[in-house]
C-alpha cells in the first residue's frame, strides 16, 4: 500500500502494519455525506453499537489516495 498512503511522522512502523492488516479492512466503515455524521453516530451509540466514531474525512484527490495522521 505504500504507494497509495502517506502516514504521518507520528504513525509508528508498528501502527502502519496495523492500519494496512487486511483482516481489519472489510466492512468495518461506514461514509456518509458529512452533514449526517453526527445523527448516524447518536443513533449507532443509542442502539448499543460496540464502537462509533467519526475518523477521516474524503478530500480531493492529491498525490496520495490515504493520508493517515
Amino acid at each position: 500500500i505504500k504507494e497509495n498512503v502517506q502516514f504521518s511522522e507520528n504513525i509508528t512502523s508498528i501502527q502502519q502494519l496495523m492500519l494496512a492488516d487486511a483482516q481489519t479492512s472489510g466492512g468495518l466503515l461506514i461514509s456518509v455525506d458529512a452533514n449526517k455524521s453526527e445523527k448516524l453516530i447518536h443513533g449507532l451509540v443509542r442502539e448499543k453499537t460496540l464502537s462509533a466514531s467519526i475518523i477521516g474525512t474524503i478530500t480531493k484527490f492529491q498525490d496520495k489516495h490515504i493520508y493517515i495522521e
